[in-house]
């Protein structure tokens, strides 16, 4: 699997979620009743057109009907694409830009890199050890405050019921656990929830399943991140970047540069640009 593409995708996917999980309740309900109530009245008028133009000329109109169909089915297939934070989730045909990387030299990689693009932030870390660490920004998302934690984005955000104990918080609504969280950083505040946690459920675990202990999630200033200390290796050789996942046998072989304050990474003909943090 590509390295870079796996973490991008899953935080597009992950925001995603995020987004579909702050609807609430009681707006699916009233959209699923006025989608119904639609739908019915569609129903009637088609079946009275249906009737009146078979009976004045004993034609079919499904040809028409079937194109109104595809055209709907156009509209959901483009909707699909959408980011829910903006833009489009390009397609593979879709996809041309490529670089030409005869020109590059490779660099020093070491050091912290910014990833900021189609609504996903986040940091690589080439360390001297040569692991790779990871962090993702899901301030938007999840906004963790004091003691106040709010879920969602714009319309869709909503307060969290809150239980912290110091150590253990648990964040729900209507008895849903969204995060569930065990700090590990040594703090007992009962009234700041800054800090670092091991995620021990809610709409994050699946970071923590793919990731372990390597995986927690750090609240600092009102900054709420996702961060891997070790999902990768990594080897330099010239212009040739190796990714190696853990318990992963491939690798994936990359093109890189360093340009000053600029690292472009390019897998396939397709670049991934970053600035230094």
């Amino acid at each position: 699997m590509k390295k870079l593409a796996a973490i991008l995708a899953m935080c597009i996917v992950m925001t995603s979620a995020l987004v579909s999980c702050g609807d609430s309740d009681d707006s699916s309900s009233a959209k699923t009743s006025t989608t119904t109530t639609t739908t019915d009245e569609t129903s009637s008028d088609e079946n009275d057109t249906t009737k009146a133009s078979k009976a004045e000329d004993g034609t079919d109109d499904s040809s028409e009907a079937s194109t109104g169909k595809e055209d709907v089915t156009d509209d959901a297939t483009k909707a699909s694409k959408e980011l829910p934070t903006g833009g489009i989730i390009p397609t593979e045909d879709e996809t041309t830009a490529t670089v030409d990387t005869s020109d590059f030299k490779g660099g020093d990689i070491v050091g912290s890199w910014i990833f900021d693009e189609e609504g996903v932030a986040m940091v690589l870390t080439f360390n001297e050890d040569m692991s790779v660490g990871e962090t993702i920004d899901f301030s938007s998302m999840i906004k963790i405050n004091g003691t106040k934690v709010v879920f969602g984005d714009g319309d869709f955000s909503q307060d969290l019921d809150v239980t912290f104990d110091g150590k253990v918080l648990k964040a729900a609504k209507d008895g849903e656990d969204y995060l569930a969280l065990e700090r590990i950083s040594g703090e007992t505040d009962k009234d700041n929830l800054d800090g670092t946690y091991k995620i021990t459920g809610g709409i994050l675990e699946a970071f923590a399943s793919e990731g372990g202990d390597k995986v927690s999630l750090k609240v600092e200033n009102g900054k709420t991140y996702i961060v891997t200390s070790d999902f990768a290796k990594y080897e330099v050789n010239g212009s040739k970047l190796k990714l190696t996942k853990d318990g992963d046998d491939e690798s994936d072989d990359l093109t890189f540069n360093v340009d000053g304050d600029t690292l472009t990474i390019v897998e396939d003909g397709e670049p991934t640009i970053l600035k230094r943090d």
